[in-house]
């Protein structure tokens, strides 16, 4: 006799189906936390790049009613000059919290009053470990300005050129006037290149660090206005770990950046 033929199975059983379920479940909990991260850091680099934006529209404001001299970089004042901010930041002095440098700047006026303008959103960086301190809370600024905007010390200006009005930029689309800095390496309001030796990995050098936070990359305004978010090939600066501590090693070889410096330094000065 022919043994009975088992009908063709189709479907799941029931077993199978709640095991199923709970593997697609379980994947869309891990795939929930990475687009949830992926979408907050597009949101800061977009809202970062707004920031740039008003910065760099502000920047030229001023020199449109100051005969096209644009602000000095760094902490001082040449001759009539002023700076675009005065004084430095750290994580235990009270200057760091204190908005008085923004409010005094030359540049408030056509900023609409904002000072969330010059803080990177993806920025925690804050000064006074113990709340009870009087200055305790976030630091007021994230970004830098060009040195070439200033006496361009850290550019060999006798070789490169520094630039004092607006007409004395080359290219505005080309050269870079606000940069969010590393949270370890800012200080005072300059973030420096060094352009000299900036096109051998020998000689390359990071003077100040640029900021990784978007993605490994920085917020860069330039001087026509615009802003983009740039990301660093080099692990020396795209994996330069924020430790919100102020400790990190300024004037160092680039190593396997050297190619960021060469890209940086196309766009901070010119020969002359």
């Amino acid at each position: 006799m022919k043994s009975p033929v088992s009908p063709a199975r189709t479907g799941f059983a029931l077993g199978e189906a709640v095991a199923l379920t709970a593997a697609v479940s379980m994947l869309a909990t891990l795939a929930v936390p990475t687009w949830t991260t992926r979408s907050k850091n597009r949101h800061q680099s977009l809202a970062c790049q707004a920031n740039g934006r008003q910065l760099a529209l502000a920047w030229n404001l001023y020199a449109g009613d100051n005969r096209g001299e644009v602000p000095g970089a760094g902490g001082f004042s040449s001759n009539i000059r002023p700076a675009w901010c005065a004084g430095s930041i750290d994580f235990f002095s009270p200057s760091s919290t204190n908005p008085a440098p923004l409010l005094q700047g030359p540049l408030h006026r056509y900023t609409g009053g904002s000072l969330t303008i010059y803080r990177c959103p993806a920025d925690r960086s804050a000064t006074g470990s113990l709340p009870k301190l009087p200055f305790a809370g976030p630091r007021i600024r994230s970004v830098s300005m060009n040195d070439a905007f200033g006496d361009g010390a850290w550019l060999q200006p006798s070789a490169w050129r520094t630039f004092r009005r607006l007409s004395d930029v080359p290219n505005p689309a080309q050269i870079w006037v606000f940069m969010d800095e590393h949270p370890d390496s800012i200080n005072d309001g300059i973030l420096a290149v060094a352009c000299d030796g900036a096109d051998k990995r020998s000689t390359a050098r990071v003077v100040d660090f640029p900021s990784p936070l978007h993605n490994g990359g920085a917020t860069i305004a330039y001087a026509d206005g615009r802003a983009e978010t740039h990301e660093w090939s080099g692990p020396t600066l795209r994996l330069a770990p924020a430790k919100y501590s102020g400790v990190i090693a300024l004037n160092v070889p680039a190593a396997d950046a050297w190619v960021d410096i060469l890209w940086l330094r196309d766009r901070t000065s010119i020969p002359r």
